[in-house]
């Protein structure tokens, strides 16, 4: 789920025998809601912003972009 107005910039996706095995996304601004499926060992499903980068195999979670500083 990608929140209104945000700003979320594919990096990278990569696919081996039709099936996506790495996603990188860039989140500028904003905020994004993700659910990642629980991932193989050579999976990588990976969001960064200006701060941080998260990178997970399978859970729940949340990313806000820089501009939502208190």
């Amino acid at each position: 789920n990608v929140n209104s107005p945000s700003q979320l910039t594919i990096e990278n996706i990569s696919q081996e025998n039709g099936l996506v095995t790495k996603i990188k996304l860039a989140l500028e601004s904003g905020t994004i809601w993700t659910k990642a499926a629980n991932l193989d060992t050579d999976s990588e499903f990976e969001i960064s912003n200006q701060d941080t980068t998260a990178a997970v195999r399978g859970t729940v979670f949340g990313v806000y972009g820089s501009n939502n500083r208190a």
